[in-house]
């Protein structure tokens, strides 16, 4: 941990730099029942603390102390759980175990290793990440049926299992991972699960230790009527610092700044130019008198695969409902590629594929599209009614993202615009 250092200015600098003598440890990473787990992969990372001054230029020159954590040795297990691992003695470490279908549980906590003769780590217990499993039922305790579930959380991740309820109310929630914790320290072990009917303003949540097999599997959803924003803003996500507020107010108002087209209230581009799938539709003209919520997606692009499942339950739920979905793809397959692609996965809803010369990219790149997925709602007129790239921080939805919370919006803009239309 060194003085920040300004390659631009042609001044010399100093740099101290330490070495630390490294010595082999030995661990075991076991199941809940105590068996050795082979082929974890078991990362470390170390505690560095130095004395430095701050840069030059800033007003308080005192010393300060200044933490840093560096990556240490890694290592896998052996076909008994065991692995070897090089380690500083009499320095904070922290341990990162990788295992396909398992999470660390209890979270393993940093500790001062000593380097004593034994050399021996903590033992590290390795659960299966569950699957989540219960029912949807109303307030008379009778099953819903085709209700929205998913699993929601404080944390960070975006593969978060989402279903809906089935025959008796019964649902299942299947993870590939836990969340991160909102602190960065580990993954999350406490999620919800959060339910809504598509067909009413009715709405429902409980809280799931997933590291209890009997809480992930009879968890019990009822829905009572609730304002059509009660899923948007029932989870509670740490609120950031003042300093982090701070900067990112001056990114969104940048965005706003750059991508004005792209903010609420404006009409986007019609999209004639490009292949349409799935659809008689040849230009966002034919959606007029519905929302529409655009996914600019690719094949290949793995954080839009994972938004898949959201996407066609959305599709799915509300297209009865005044509601379309429209894939955007870019122009670097054929449109037959991406038509048996789309076919493979079931997606069946109307997709645009663009031209060879990427005109339609090209004029939504000044509405803000410019990383994948990126999503945007349509109202009944085609004007923007959210644009995660251009969106207001006030705005009707609390500054939730479409790839986030894409189920939770659609829902809240459905409902409103059912209540307002006349019978």
């Amino acid at each position: 941990p060194n003085n920040e250092f300004d390659f631009a200015k042609k001044t010399e600098a100093s740099f101290h730099l330490a070495l630390h003598p490294q010595a082999k440890a030995r661990g075991r990473v076991v199941d809940a029942d105590g068996n050795g787990m082979a082929q974890a992969y078991v990362s470390s990372s170390i505690q560095f603390a130095e004395e430095t001054t701050r840069s030059e230029g800033d007003e308080d020159r005192t010393a300060r102390f200044y933490r840093s954590w560096i990556s240490g040795g890694s290592g896998e297990t052996d076909s008994q759980g065991y692995y070897d691992i090089d380690l500083t003695p009499g320095k904070k470490i922290k341990l990162d175990v990788i295992h396909e279908g398992y999470f660390t549980a209890p979270v393993m906590k940093e500790f001062r290793w000593t380097g004593a003769e034994d050399r021996v780590l903590p033992t590290i217990t390795q659960l299966p990440v569950p699957i989540l499993k219960g029912v949807v039922v109303d307030s008379e305790g009778k099953p819903v049926i085709g209700g929205i579930v998913q699993m929601r959380h404080e944390g960070y991740g975006d593969a978060d299992p989402i279903g809906e309820s089935s025959a008796g109310g019964s649902f299942e929630l299947k993870m590939s991972r836990l969340p991160y914790h909102p602190d960065g320290e580990g993954m999350l072990t406490t999620v919800f699960a959060l339910a809504f009917d598509p067909l009413t303003n009715r709405s429902g949540m409980a809280q799931v230790d997933l590291t209890d097999p009997t809480a992930t599997e009879n968890i019990r959803l009822e829905i009572i009527d609730r304002p059509a924003d009660w899923p948007l803003t029932v989870v509670k996500h740490p609120k950031k610092d003042e300093k982090m507020l701070a900067a990112l107010q001056e990114v969104f108002a940048k965005q706003r700044k750059d991508f004005e087209k792209g903010t609420a209230r404006n009409s986007v581009p019609s999209m004639t130019e490009g292949t349409w799938l799935n659809s008689e539709a040849r230009s966002l003209d034919a959606f007029r008198g519905r929302y529409v919520l655009l996914d600019f997606w690719f094949i290949g692009c793995g954080p839009c695969e994972r938004d898949f499942p959201a996407v066609k339950l959305a599709h799915k739920k509300f297209s009865d409902l005044g509601f379309s979905v429209v894939g955007v793809h870019i122009n670097d397959q054929l449109p037959a590629d991406v038509q048996k692609f789309a076919d493979d996965r079931e997606m069946s809803y109307p997709i645009v594929v663009d031209n060879a010369d990427g005109s339609i990219l090209k004029q939504y790149r000044e509405l803000g599209v410019n990383s994948f997925p990126t999503y945007m709602l349509l109202d009944p007129e085609g004007r923007i009614v959210h644009n995660d790239h251009a969106s207001e921080r006030s705005d009707p939805f609390g500054g939730h993202s479409l790839r986030m919370n894409k189920l939770e919006i659609v829902y809240k803009v459905i409902r409103d615009f059912v209540e307002a239309t006349p019978k």
